[in-house]
């Protein structure tokens, strides 16, 4: 969403996020938590054959 679109949204939904935003932010950390962990493993298999 943009930027201040979330703050404009809140009052039409009675202050609640809406469930496309609940959804995505679960996506988004789920996904950031995914590459961190891939990012790891590679990096600690590229620092052991070194």
């Amino acid at each position: 969403m943009l930027p201040g679109m979330t703050e404009r949204l809140l009052p039409l939904t009675g202050g609640q996020p809406l469930a496309g935003q609940i959804r995505s932010r679960r996506i988004c950390r789920s996904l950031a938590v995914a590459l961190h962990l891939e990012i790891h493993c590679v990096y600690a298999q590229n620092s052991f054959f070194s």
